[in-house]
């Protein structure tokens, strides 16, 4: 396909923002050249040149005899009647079904926008479904974060966005950290955008930072490792202030029993035998870098970071600790149940308002660092 060769003329041509005059006579050319090479090759007479002029609408005109002084003339019409001082993007369309045409057409808009990371906490009492990469799917009441998000964003912003989340969590846990990007056309100092977006957040989100990001970045694909932790109010009173914030147990707990069980996780391991059979995994293999059990007053802090976690894995394993601390199982049995792969030999899947994502590692190409 010869208009697959061009796909990449495309994108350099498009990622630009304030051309000058003579960035855009060359836009123009090359804009014409390849739409000329699209007709030839696809024998499609109603190729066209499109001046996309975001929200001002877009200038269409059938190629016909267009040449290289119509395609300046064309900008230079738009430029005057105060459209705005620049070409967002210059794309080939076809008003046919051309497979190779849409893709050169999508990799133009990919590359006319900004790549943008964005850091929020949340509480994740009146949000039904922490998950922003896929569809919004919520069970009971109340907004899904990614709903949230992309809505406040588009206000921002001035389009709509597509919100790609670190990954989902289950109803009623809570991130001190969460990670997502999104592209955007939008001119605004990304320095800023965590202040403009929280006005239009409820109180329970909250953006903390933005920073613009390499192409190729992804929020869950980039990330290498994530931390979860998992809080226990282990004492025989109930806290009301602690209420799906942290897992109230009455029967006193011994965080030394929990953290011979905990190290027991660390390391390569099949953990089948601690998630909840929810989602279509490759392999239910993982990597545990770290187990950690703390205890400060009547809280027990159970902090793990992994490569990556199954559906309800850390609850799983934060269940499987308490059964070790009540004698239900010895820590030294675990290595065993982790290689059976029984489910029913590990402990319970605890609640989930106990749970928080704490710390999140990413490595790309260009970038190295984590969030916490």
């Amino acid at each position: 396909y010869g208009i697959s060769l061009a796909v990449s003329g495309i994108r350099a041509m498009a990622a630009f923002v304030g051309a000058t005059a003579g960035q855009v006579e060359e836009i123009c050319r090359r804009a014409v050249g390849l739409a000329q090479e699209a007709r030839a090759s696809a024998g499609r007479p109603e190729a066209a040149v499109a001046l996309d002029l975001g929200p001002t609408g877009r200038l269409l005109k059938p190629l016909g005899d267009l040449d290289f002084e119509e395609a300046v003339r064309l900008y230079s019409e738009v430029v005057s009647v105060g459209a705005q001082e620049r070409v967002d993007a210059v794309m080939i369309e076809t008003m046919g079904d051309s497979l190779e045409m849409k893709a050169a057409v999508l990799a133009a808009k990919e590359c006319s926008t900004l790549p943008v990371f964005v850091t929020m906490t949340f509480d994740a009492d009146a949000i039904t479904d922490v998950k922003i990469d896929v569809s919004k799917e919520t069970a009971g009441i109340g907004a899904s974060i990614g709903e949230t998000m992309e809505k406040a964003c588009a206000k921002v912003v001035g389009h709509r966005v597509h919100m790609t989340g670190c990954g989902r969590t289950d109803a009623g846990v809570h991130a001190k950290r969460y990670v997502a990007n999104f592209r955007t056309e939008s001119t605004i100092p990304v320095d800023r955008l965590p202040y403009a977006l929280n006005t239009h957040l409820p109180g329970d989100i909250v953006v903390t930072e933005a920073r613009e990001m390499p192409e190729g970045f992804n929020a869950i694909g980039s990330c290498v490792k994530k931390e979860y932790t998992y809080l226990i109010y282990n004492s025989r009173i109930r806290d009301p202030f602690y209420v799906n914030r942290a897992w109230f147990y009455p029967k006193h707990l011994d965080e030394h029993i929990m953290q011979a069980a905990a190290d027991q996780f660390v390391g390569t391991h099949d953990f089948a035998a601690v998630r909840s059979v929810g989602t279509d995994v490759r392999s239910t293999v993982r990597t545990v870098y770290y187990y950690e059990v703390e205890r400060t007053g009547d809280i027990l802090s159970l902090r793990v970071c992994a490569n990556g976690f199954l559906y309800n894995m850390a609850r799983a394993m934060a269940g499987t600790l308490v059964w070790a601390a009540e004698g239900k199982i010895r820590p030294e049995e675990l290595g065993a149940i982790l290689r059976a792969g029984d489910r029913t030999a590990a402990g319970p899947t605890v609640p989930a308002g106990g749970l928080y994502m704490t710390r999140l590692w990413y490595e790309t190409p260009e970038v190295s660092f984590h969030v916490e």
